[in-house]
């Protein structure tokens, strides 16, 4: 039996890195089609669960956040969002539509080939991936004992663009939750469950962390802040902060405003986010979703394993990471 406790173990494991923890950009020759390929499987499975576990809109919404696809364009798909979401990220990473990299899918194109094929960093690929991933999974994890809604309008904190109902959208309000705590003293910014360790958007203004020049929303710039992921702990003591380690906040702002990558090319518009590195998958995945033994850092970013958060071990286990008890 795989209770939903252990299930930590299983978020952590579908994020660890195929290669190695991300340390360098990653050269196209180190990405195969097949890594990718394994990827896509276990984003689908990942957007699965979290649909078992709180709902379609609930996926769709991290979809959204990561990729900046339009949650209007993947809802009008009408096809299940374990398919859509692996061409919603080609469509981030290769800076096109989501109806344009469907057809090359449809016409035959994987979506693996279609990255691998055009001028984008493939690292950068496996990197946001594998983020995406670990956000599903995270909150698939936590959507049993119920997902937190501050302002009780039936949107949970996750998802609600003004968490806290005071008519101050999340990216302007010192407080987002509303729990009397202000963001730089917070340890779950944004009320969505997640403490800001784990979170992929600490401060829920749809803008993933390495997207994002205000992590934390605390009003002051990452590249200025001394606790950019808000967790209290100060960066140069952090062992995880915020920011997967390709991240170079001393490179620049990119178009879109998010902290550079090693390779120059920020998060911007182009979807590109600059030369990233490895993550992924690790273990190998049975068909519904299992993974094999493996042992993580719990607070490390999804593309690391070096932070010193605390260890958790996955045994083998055939289950879907949304059931709330047990395969």
């Amino acid at each position: 039996m795989w209770t939903q406790r252990s299930r930590i173990g299983l978020v952590i494991v579908l994020t660890v890195s195929l290669t190695g923890s991300i340390t360098s950009p990653v050269s196209a020759q180190a990405v195969t089609e097949a890594q990718l390929e394994e990827m896509q499987l276990v984003l689908g499975r990942a957007v699965e669960a979290l649909e078992q576990a709180a709902s379609e809109d609930d996926a769709r919404h991290l979809i959204q956040t990561h990729t900046q696809v339009p949650f209007e364009d993947l809802e009008s798909t009408g096809r299940r969002s374990g398919d859509v979401a692996p061409e919603a990220m080609a469509a981030r990473i290769v800076s096109r539509s989501l109806a344009e990299v469907s057809a090359e899918v449809e016409a035959g194109t994987s979506v693996a080939v279609l990255i691998l094929q055009s001028s984008a960093d493939p690292g950068t690929a496996v990197a946001r991936t594998a983020l995406l991933t670990w956000a599903l999974n995270l909150h698939a994890y936590i959507a049993p004992a119920g997902l937190p809604d501050a302002d009780e309008d039936g949107l949970p904190n996750s998802r609600d663009p003004d968490a806290d109902g005071d008519g101050l959208d999340n990216w302007m309000d010192p407080d987002v939750d509303g729990d009397g705590v202000d963001n730089q003293f917070d340890p779950d910014v944004d009320g969505d469950g997640l403490d800001n360790i784990l979170d992929d958007d600490v401060d829920g203004d749809s803008l993933i962390n390495i997207d994002d020049d205000d992590i934390d929303g605390d009003g002051v710039i990452n590249a200025f802040d001394d606790d950019i992921d808000g967790d209290g702990f100060a960066n140069d003591t952090d062992g995880y902060s915020g920011l997967p380690p390709w991240v170079d906040l001393n490179a620049g702002e990119g178009d879109g405003g998010g902290a550079d990558t090693p390779g120059g090319g920020g998060p911007g518009d182009d979807g590109t986010g600059g030369d990233g590195g490895t993550g992924g998958t690790g273990g190998d995945d049975s068909p519904d979703g299992g993974v094999d033994e493996a042992d993580s850092d719990s607070g490390a970013s999804p593309a690391s394993d070096s932070s010193d958060g605390a260890d958790s071990d996955s045994d083998a286990a055939d289950s879907d990471a949304g059931d709330s008890d047990s395969d």
